[in-house]
């Protein structure tokens, strides 16, 4: 094959945190073959009639995540109140505002009214926050029943029902594969792993402490199909999804004191001891003296407002407001106060096996072709990054090799990026939402920070043909034409290795040359010496020899 080696690109791979569950129902779906599990379900190739769908979701239920109690918003605000600096702080407004004190009343109850609107705001919000993963359940999905393909509200599917998947769907329940074509899904929600997963209808033969990761035949609610497509059958929905169980989890974590609240605990037990034990012998001190006791017991009562430390609460939450408020720009959600805390006490932090704890996301950020190394700002999917060589900003005109590179990674993509919204605007400013393989992904935002637009190339540069990716063949491609010409051109992006093994030429500043593999080899081991993941990209005018 002809072809020319035009870069190679580093998407840096980005994960959260790991989420391992085991699967703790009945039978090992992944141990079974296609047959077995629809005979287990009682389904078959035309799927559910409506008489089994009706009587299943008696039986199971509907599928659905279910969010507990809710937000009771009277009960966040009482929690506002169970703090003994407040007890104190109430108690002292009660005995001033009956001996005549009204003014030190009224500022005492303004205090407590401060501090619980604060708290209240911040929980409220982040409680609601926290219902985020019923936004991970898809609300249509595609069936077949009755041998008839329709789309249903996804809450209506049953364990038994045979759904069909393709690129950019999210799951709608935990599924067995019946049938893949070269699926592709993202199962980070669930596993932390950022790499797409390569989905298969065979039989495993494990046993049920198989990790999620490692059950390829399966694929689980709220995870994403990032590529290909495929025939399953529902085997859990609701609470029974791995998903349903996390959930199940949450809400039966109890609510442990922070070491702050502990100890905000022990020092209002002192204050209030020292408190009474102060005014008591003030009082019995006065009347040892001879003063009366109405005058001693004003006195007493005195002393005992004056000790209260009213500033320390409203203090201590507007400390803490403003760290929560600081941390939600780094997307941490803080359901309580003095959770924000927690973090400073904390002297050993694990993280996930590769070291990271991210965001699953992936950004290109180096680019080498034609000899020629350049660096690619910006993170994520925000387009307002720039491709720069030596510092200096530098443009990507039509027949390049940075041209031709960024080409390759945006027309051999399954993947598809859109804007937030369609409103006029500076570009640079808005933030993507990326649909399909987090690597391909990432290939589609540089292009654009190159400025090239997907849409005019697929017009000008139009599909006739894919080669998907395989673990096997290690790389995947896709052929145009342009224009009303007869010549086809693939495109070609995979492991650096792979490549090189298919070509015979290499772009250069002056055109094309001789293949020169271990120049091409020796800075593959410079970027990834770094830590960098690497794609090589070819094409070819050969299409044939794809």
């Amino acid at each position: 094959m002809n072809g020319r080696v035009s870069s190679m690109s580093k998407p840096l791979s980005m994960t959260t945190s790991p989420r391992e569950q085991g699967d703790r129902t009945a039978p090992i779906w992944h141990a079974l073959d296609p047959d077995a599990v629809l005979a287990e379900l009682e389904s078959g190739e035309r799927g559910l009639s409506e008489q089994q769908v009706a009587t299943r979701l008696t039986e199971y239920g509907r599928n659905e995540i279910r969010s507990g109690e809710g937000v009771n918003p009277w009960a966040i605000m009482l929690h506002q109140f169970t703090s003994p600096l407040i007890y104190i702080l109430m108690v002292a407004m009660v005995i001033t505002f009956v001996t005549g004190h009204v003014a030190d009343s009224i500022v005492i109850a303004l205090v407590l009214a401060l501090n619980a609107t604060i708290g209240f705001t911040q929980e409220y919000r982040a409680e609601h926050a926290m219902q985020a993963l019923m936004q991970l359940v898809t609300p249509m999905a595609k069936v077949r029943r009755n041998g008839e393909r329709m789309e249903i509200v996804s809450s209506e599917l049953v364990p038994g029902d045979v759904v069909l998947l393709e690129s950019g769907d999210r799951v709608p329940a935990d599924v067995r594969v019946l049938e893949a074509s070269h699926l592709l899904t993202d199962d980070s929600v669930l596993t932390g792993e950022s790499v797409v997963i390569d989905k298969t209808a065979s039989a495993i033969d494990a046993d049920e402490a198989l990790p999620i990761g490692d059950r390829k035949n399966m694929a689980f609610m709220g995870t994403a199909i990032a590529a290909g497509r495929a025939r399953a059958l529902v085997v859990a929905t609701g609470a029974n999804t791995q998903l349903g169980m996390i959930a199940g989890e949450m809400r039966a974590t109890e609510r442990a004191q922070t070491p702050l609240q502990r100890r905000m605990h022990r020092f209002g037990q002192i204050v209030s001891v020292v408190i009474v034990i102060v005014s008591a012998v003030a009082f019995v001190v006065g009347l040892l003296q001879g003063v009366p006791a109405t005058d001693m017991f004003l006195t007493a009562v005195a002393i005992a407002v004056a000790a209260i430390p009213e500033g320390l609460p409203i203090v201590m939450t507007v400390a803490l407001a403003v760290s929560v408020r600081r941390m939600a720009k780094r997307n941490a959600i803080i359901r309580r106060l003095p959770a924000v805390e927690t973090l400073g006490s904390c002297t050993v932090i694990m993280s996930d096996k590769t070291g990271t704890l991210t965001e699953n996301r992936m950004t290109v950020q180096e680019i080498w072709t034609a000899g020629e190394a350049y660096t690619v700002s910006g993170s994520g999917l925000r387009i307002d990054g720039e491709i720069a060589r030596e510092g200096e900003k530098v443009d990507a005109p039509d027949g390049s090799p940075l041209h031709s590179t960024l080409l390759a990674g945006m027309l051999a993509n399954e993947s598809d990026v859109r804007h937030y919204a369609e409103d006029p605007g500076e570009v640079e400013s808005r933030e993507l939402v990326g649909h399909g393989d987090p690597t391909e992904v990432a290939l589609l935002v540089a292009a654009i920070k190159g400025g090239l637009d997907r849409e005019k190339l697929l017009d000008s540069w139009p599909r006739v043909a894919d080669v998907p990716f395989e673990s096997e063949r290690q790389f995947s491609a896709t052929i145009h034409t342009q224009g009303k010409a007869t010549t086809q051109t693939a495109y070609v992006k995979g492991a650096p290795e792979r490549i090189l093994d298919m070509c015979d030429d290499m772009e250069s500043g002056d055109g094309t040359k001789p293949l020169d593999r271990q120049h091409i080899i020796d800075e593959a081991k410079r970027m990834a010496g770094r830590g960098l993941r690497l794609l090589a990209m070819a094409m070819t005018n050969d299409a044939q020899a794809v």
